[in-house]
């Protein structure tokens, strides 16, 4: 049954709104604004529909108003003011307030009765309208997701036409980073559930500028993953071929994206795409490129994306390298911590690494 609550000084009122509406409801008389403030903000089960007398002692029926329009759980319950006054002023002033009705004393049985049939129907069939637009909202999120998942795999199998060795790489990424992105939340907080599902599904277009580069750069691309894969190099920097790879396709990447961000600089799908694009290629201690971006200045996705990046690199089975384990992926990962990678997010990544291995075993490895 619907709860009413009526506030009301004047006992012979409530008794007579009482009286008229608790065949049909459950009614909650309250003597006072104050009163009807306390129990509001106790924190039980809200009414559904507010009788509030404007004329009380202490606390006015305005007041208890403003307060309720000021609480983010009690702003959207109706309230009828009602008062033995018939003034225009108030009529105005109470709607003015965002007040459903005004109702003047003593009642009217059928008047009451059907004012408060109305108001609770009318915020019935707006919560109904609510809850279809927000199951519309859910269907039509999931189809985006399902369209922009579409998209990337076909930017990934764009991917491996060029470049082969990349064939499932960008699925492995997405599959790995959530694994971390899960554990980086539990561990440091600052992603949400819908952050965690984003920079998962962007993940996966982290080397989209590689569709811009030539043959020859790719070749070149090959050649750099094998070095830095066998350990040549300096551990504490990359090398001058590193570099400019880097560079190449990080940079041709975030121009192809800078132009949609124009449109829809708030969109958290292509903020996140622009952060990976860019910066997975930044190292922890600035000798990183494009930008050489040193510690936190690096975004968060970015830092995660290195890390499973190379984890990928190193443990999928490509025909130009020699094959390397799990375990090896994570002695590489360790000793790169503070130079290449963020030392914080090595050690969360530690933390799930049987995560990893496992996930690593389920995944259809490309030959």
């Amino acid at each position: 049954m619907p709860k009413i609550m009526i506030v009301d000084d004047d006992i012979t009122s409530l008794s007579m709104a009482r009286a008229i509406l608790e065949s049909e409801y459950t009614t909650i008389p309250v003597r006072s604004g104050y009163e009807a403030l306390r129990l509001l903000a106790a924190g039980a089960e809200p009414p559904d529909l507010i009788l509030l007398d404007i004329n009380m002692p202490v606390v006015s029926g305005y007041e208890v108003l403003e307060k309720l329009k000021e609480d983010p759980k009690l702003r959207e319950i109706p309230v009828v003011f009602v008062s033995g006054e018939d003034a225009y002023s108030n009529e105005v002033e109470g709607f003015s307030s965002g007040v459903k009705d005004y109702i003047s004393k003593p009642y009217i049985a059928s008047t009451l009765l059907s004012r408060v049939r109305h108001h609770l129907s009318e915020c019935e069939q707006q919560t109904r309208l609510i809850e279809q637009m927000d199951l519309l909202t859910e269907e039509k999120l999931g189809e985006l997701m399902n369209l922009f998942d579409t998209l990337t795999n076909a930017m990934a199998y764009l991917n491996s036409r060029r470049c082969p060795q990349l064939s499932w790489h960008s699925k492995r990424v997405s599959r790995y980073m959530r694994i971390l992105a899960t554990a980086v939340a539990a561990s440091q907080g600052g992603l949400s559930a819908g952050d965690i599902d984003a920079v998962s599904r962007c993940a996966a277009l982290h080397d989209m500028g590689l569709l811009a580069l030539a043959d020859s750069d790719l070749e070149k691309y090959k050649n750099v993953e094998l070095a830095r894969t066998r350990g040549s190099g300096d551990p504490q920097a990359p090398v001058a071929a590193e570099i400019e790879f880097y560079t190449k396709h990080t940079v041709a990447g975030r121009d192809s994206l800078r132009v949609f961000m124009e449109d829809h600089p708030n969109n958290l799908y292509l903020t996140y795409t622009l952060e990976m694009v860019t910066h997975h290629h930044e190292w922890w201690n600035g000798k990183g490129a494009p930008d050489g971006l040193e510690g936190e200045a690096i975004p968060l996705s970015a830092r995660m994306m290195a890390i499973v990046d190379n984890y990928d690199i190193i443990t999928a089975r490509r025909a130009y390298k020699f094959e390397y384990t799990h375990e090896d992926a994570v002695i590489s990962i360790r000793r790169n911590a503070g130079a290449r990678f963020d030392p914080a997010l090595v050690e969360i990544f530690l933390s799930v690494e049987d995560q990893m291995k496992a996930c690593l075993g389920r995944i259809v490895q490309n030959i």
